[in-house]
């Protein structure tokens, strides 16, 4: 409810507290549809005057085991092909600039940081999806750049950047192209 000089409602839904075992579980789903199309679920942040609300999905916390795995799928489909994922930013104003997306594992006080592994499925029948790094185009200076660093060590050699092209089973490997 709007109130002058304040902040909206507060609204929490939480499964209750486990003394023992595991806490509950909260499921949010559309409806099934046997004509048509399965119902669409939209989760926004209102906007503001000073700036946009956050949106913060992040899986459960602990301290006796790995924390909770955040898993985001496209639909499945029997017959013809599964649904996309656009992870995208929004687009900057007149004087901005859109957003950045930063991927990376988090940081960690004792042993390695995790892994950050991109690629395309395997195909039984078919070819492998096909990989693409490119820079947005402009119109005002130099292109974008592409950096691909190895990592850096004060205890050891640094790591390394390594280009390989796949292997062909029944014929020649795939050629690397430097241009």
């Amino acid at each position: 409810t709007p109130f002058a000089g304040s902040m909206s409602g507060l609204i929490s839904v939480n499964s209750g507290t486990a003394t023992r075992g595991n806490s509950g579980f909260i499921q949010v789903s559309s409806g099934l549809a046997k004509g048509g199309r399965g119902g669409k679920i939209s989760i926004t942040v209102g906007s503001g005057d000073s700036g946009g609300g956050n949106l913060i999905l992040q899986a459960g916390t602990t301290s006796g085991n790995t924390g909770g795995r955040l898993q985001i799928l496209s639909g499945y489909s029997s017959n013809l092909g599964s649904g996309d994922i656009t992870l995208q930013t929004n687009l900057g104003g007149t004087s901005g600039v859109s957003g950045s997306i930063r991927l990376s594992s988090g940081e960690t006080t004792s042993g390695n940081s995790g892994a950050l592994n991109i690629g395309s499925g395997s195909a039984t029948s078919g070819r492998g999806g096909s990989i693409l790094v490119t820079v947005g185009s402009g119109n005002s200076g130099t292109g974008g750049d592409v950096a691909i660093k190895g990592g850096q060590s004060s205890a050891a050699s640094g790591g390394a950047v390594q280009i390989s092209s796949g292997v062909g089973l029944s014929t020649s490997s795939g050629y690397v192209l430097i241009r």
